[in-house]
């Protein structure tokens, strides 16, 4: 028998969201209707949580763009209950400039699924249909939900493609800068320098074997570094990438936290610097993704330092857990062990 209600965790509008209950969601409508086993928590929460998106929020929904999760019916088409999945949470309109050409992730209206939506944090999760990806039926569903920022890396990536001898820099060690660093050493890329603020961030990056610096440390590296990645979305962190950036180097951008930054853009005249923009991903960049994490070769799991449950958030300030210097990248299990 189908609850009439199911556990979500809400947005109601104040900065720390709540666990309640929820009418159970409905596949109706082109949706299908899965339990999430993995919702991964980002830094776009704590943006939302802030403030940081403004009016265009309506509370109250459902956090959680982050997800994997298992089809609990046949309310898909093609794909049968029981079948593992992967949310793509992207939500273009179809018709703007950007989606007429083919981009769909630099949509000018582009929603996401636990912003726009609501999201995977819930016990059950209508997504829409064409939005699943069929997983591997031995895929680890627990940490599934890092396929997204696996796929954001990954477009990343693809932006600014590294060739051999280029001397690269992430600004950012947290999940996505992180995860850069695993991708360019597994194509090979071993010149690479993360440079992390925080020290309990770099004692996790160096568990997993990646190798950080202090921010103290930036300025020996000044004029020094042909590949930028800008993975803070802060000013800060965007001084620091003109200030390092070798003449003619290259700067990837992932933020939105750049407007009205006191900047010194003329770094970018000087010394001809090249600034290049990167929003999400593509259905391409998940179809690697996917690939990627089901490669024993790329241990992407090791980026989870944290797993929680609705239990633990009823006894826990959400904030408090995902602020947590020394964490990396938490996890939500909503539906419980897949």
């Amino acid at each position: 028998m189908v609850p009439s209600t199911v556990k979500a965790l809400r947005y109601t509008g104040d900065r720390e969201p709540v666990v309640d209950h929820v009418p159970t969601p409905t596949a109706s409508d082109g949706h299908t209707l899965i339990r999430p086993t993995s919702v991964g928590i980002c830094g776009s929460d704590i943006h939302l949580l802030s403030g940081g998106f403004g009016g265009r929020i309506n509370p109250p929904v459902t956090l959680g763009h982050e997800c994997a999760g298992i089809i609990v019916d046949d309310s898909h088409p093609t794909l049968e209950p029981g079948t593992p999945v992967f949310v793509n949470p992207l939500l273009p309109c179809g018709q703007c400039a950007s989606c007429r050409r083919h981009l769909p992730n630099a949509c000018l209206t582009l929603g996401l699924l636990g912003i726009d939506a609501n999201g995977g944090m819930a016990e059950l999760l209508a997504a829409p249909t064409t939005q699943l990806h069929e997983l591997p039926a031995d895929a680890n569903m627990t940490t599934a939900s890092v396929i997204e920022p696996l796929a954001v890396a990954l477009h990343m990536t693809s932006r600014i493609p590294a060739h051999p001898g280029d001397t690269i820099a992430i600004v950012g060690g947290g999940p996505i800068g992180a995860i850069i660093a695993m991708v360019l050493s597994h194509r090979g890329h071993h010149q690479v320098t993360v440079i992390e603020a925080h020290p309990d961030r770099r004692a996790t990056l160096e568990t997993i074997g990646i190798a950080s610096v202090g921010l103290n440390v930036a300025p020996e590296y000044e004029n020094t570094c042909d590949i930028v990645f800008e993975a803070t979305g802060i000013p800060a962190g965007l001084n620091t990438a003109l200030d390092i950036a070798a003449p003619a180097g290259r700067i990837l951008l992932s933020g939105f936290g750049y407007d009205n930054a006191p900047t010194a853009l003329s770094h970018s005249v000087k010394k001809e610097l090249t600034l290049i923009g990167s929003r999400v991903y593509s259905d391409t960049d998940i179809r690697a993704a996917i690939e990627l994490f089901s490669d024993p070769k790329f241990p992407i799991g090791t980026i989870v330092t944290t797993v929680v449950t609705f239990d633990d958030l009823n006894h826990n300030s959400f904030t408090d857990i995902v602020s947590r210097p020394a964490s990396l990248k938490t996890i939500m299990t909503p539906g419980g062990s897949p």
